[in-house]
């Protein structure tokens, strides 16, 4: 399901803009490329410190900021990752999923030029 949706869903964008404003996109892009590397720090850091709790606490954010951007592949991955650490899985199996949403969040940056 995740390949099938968009890295950037134009409608999703163009209700952002039509909501907050053309003027406020460039704060915006800017805040969202700080959250993109920030919550993926402590999406890592909190895997390496096998804090379940904090892990899906940063990828439940994550996948919403993501969303509300149009950001829909990335979102997915997000929200798998939350899920799993809120069902408690094995901490181990979270590795692929880390991985994957590092790649899309670099596909991500590229996309939306960030």
């Amino acid at each position: 399901m995740t390949s099938e949706l968009p890295l950037r869903d134009p409608e999703t964008l163009e209700q952002l803009v039509s909501d907050v404003g053309a003027e406020t996109m460039p704060i915006l892009m800017s805040a969202f490329g700080k959250e993109l590397s920030s919550s993926a720090e402590v999406i890592h850091d909190s895997f390496e410190r096998r804090d379940l709790a904090l892990l899906e606490t940063t990828a439940h954010a994550l996948k919403s900021a993501t969303a509300s951007f149009g950001a829909l592949r990335l979102s997915d991955v997000c929200k798998t990752i939350e899920f799993a650490a809120r069902d408690g899985s094995d901490p181990d199996c979270l590795q692929p999923l880390l991985e994957q949403m590092d790649g899309l969040i670099s596909k991500t940056r590229e996309v939306y030029g960030l």
